[in-house]
């Protein structure tokens, strides 16, 4: 697991404005989980929901919650 995709995704969560202005696609991300993350987390953006720990963890598959709740546990330590 990439620190510097955890860093990223983990900034886009606390300002999530910054989704919609980064060039850095879904794609690029070297992590098939960090990937549906991104990718989840662009389409709530797209549907007007907000893209906090909650409704991103709802959103997602059970196949990538375990990587979420990593995920989650490194975000709200940096907090």
């Amino acid at each position: 697991m990439s620190m510097v995709e955890k860093s990223f995704l983990g900034t886009l969560m606390k300002a999530e404005y910054l989704l919609k202005d980064t060039v850095i696609r879904p794609e690029q991300l070297e992590s098939t989980r960090h990937k549906a993350i991104m990718q989840r987390m662009l389409e709530l953006t797209q549907k007007g929901k907000n893209i906090d720990l909650i409704t991103s963890q709802r959103s997602l598959t059970s196949n990538h919650l375990a990587e979420f709740h990593t995920f989650r546990s490194c975000y709200r330590m940096e907090i």
